[in-house]
């Protein structure tokens, strides 16, 4: 089984960016990643994600602390979709959102 999530190509590759606790700050899908190497452990990932929390769309940047493949079978052929865990380093600044309230 090894041997054939080496030779597979990832179909998509959905990245969980974790912050030291291990609570999930943003998440981010690439459904086309054919072609293109999955991060390895150790390795660095920069790519914009949405907040969980603030729903808003933002650089994050981080590691790969754990890598998890699970094979799809469509029809006749496999696909591999990867779930990235990335360790952030850098988080994006907080942004304010100004509230205003009417008089009434």
């Amino acid at each position: 089984m090894a041997k054939d999530l080496i030779d597979c190509m990832a179909a998509g590759v959905f990245v969980e960016f974790q912050d030291a606790d291990g609570h999930v700050l943003a998440q981010s899908v690439f459904t086309d990643w054919h072609s293109r190497n999955v991060p390895d452990l150790g390795d660095g990932v920069r790519c914009r994600a949405r907040g969980v929390t603030s729903g808003l769309e933002q650089q994050f940047a981080g590691r790969v602390v754990d890598r998890h493949f699970e094979v799809q079978r469509e029809d006749d052929r496999a696909c591999v979709w990867v779930r990235l865990i990335v360790s952030v380093t850098r988080t994006p600044p907080v942004r304010r959102r100004t509230l205003t309230f009417s008089a009434n």
